[in-house]
């Protein structure tokens, strides 16, 4: 019965699934580490880096990005130097540029999410001299433990959650309906190991798709039908939806993570073997 009911979660996967296999020219090079950074996550920052510093294994450079050089702990790159701002966010967002400064300054504005989620995926391609293996990593996050995110060969591990948000499939899917969400995983888990070959495909396949540069299809694909209802896009859940649609070299691999509220709770968490904590804005007390 346990077998059959698996089956029965996993055939419309298994139906669904026209995305046609592929094999990667992927590579162990050392990891680089892109960090978006806003002024909010200031006060964790040096210690996500310092984190996967210590406890990333194969990493090589680590870059935050950022409007303002907020720490000299890492290499910093200038937002300003990507192809696109959260200005022009908002007014494709909106459809008309007069409506765009006021979308901005509206607190429940999603521009900027989905700007640094747009710097997340066009890093590897917009920092010069980037190896192949990019991890992005959220700057609220701090790693605690050892963590691979290659194996021997080159695959990347990917590490789970179980939070399904069915509005990020519903993004996913008008961006490329060819990608079929995993059963009962979700990949938003604060990073996500970005490999260029993968990226590039993605890339490829969604422009070939509109018609238009990825960014402009991404922003589309959240354009809301009515006021400001955007429909919520992820990064994370689209490459790692992608890459296990598209591949079988990718990996799950499972981590002991959580969120936490509260600073002075991280070495309880490293006591007790959490790989990582996420120290989300929101609800940080410092």
């Amino acid at each position: 019965m346990k077998k059959l009911i698996t089956l029965l979660t996993l055939l419309p996967f298994l139906l669904n699934a026209s995305l046609e296999k592929t094999h990667y020219p992927l590579t162990s090079e050392p990891i680089d580490v892109i960090i978006p950074c806003h002024h909010k996550d200031i006060p964790i920052l040096n210690l996500c880096i310092d984190g996967i510093r210590e406890n990333g294994e194969s990493i090589g450079r680590i870059i935050v990005v950022s409007s303002h050089p907020y720490t000299d702990q890492a290499e910093w790159f200038d937002e300003a130097q990507f192809p696109f701002t959260k200005l022009d966010v908002a007014s494709r967002l909106m459809g008309k540029p007069q409506l765009a400064e006021f979308y901005l300054n509206l607190e429940t504005s999603k521009a900027g999410w989905i700007y640094q989620q747009l710097l997340k995926l066009y890093a590897p391609f917009i920092i010069p001299d980037l190896s192949s293996n990019v991890l992005v990593l959220d700057a609220d996050t701090v790693f605690l433990h050892p963590v691979s995110f290659l194996d021997e060969e080159g695959n990347g591990l990917y590490n789970p959650s179980h939070n399904e948000c069915f509005a990020y499939h519903n993004h996913m899917h008008k961006l490329l309906p060819e990608i079929n969400a995993l059963p009962k995983l979700s990949g938003v888990c604060h990073h996500m190991l970005l490999q260029r070959a993968v990226l590039e495909d993605l890339f490829s396949l969604v422009e070939t798709a509109h018609q238009k540069p990825f960014w402009h299809a991404f922003i589309d694909s959240s354009k809301p039908k009515h006021g400001f209802n955007i429909c919520a896009p992820s990064e994370y859940e689209i490459y790692f939806h992608f890459v296990f649609n598209r591949t079988d070299q990718a990996k799950i691999r499972k981590l002991k993570w959580r969120d936490l509220s509260q600073l002075c709770r991280i070495e309880e968490c490293r006591l007790k073997g959490y790989h990582f904590v996420s120290l989300h804005s929101y609800n940080r007390e410092l």
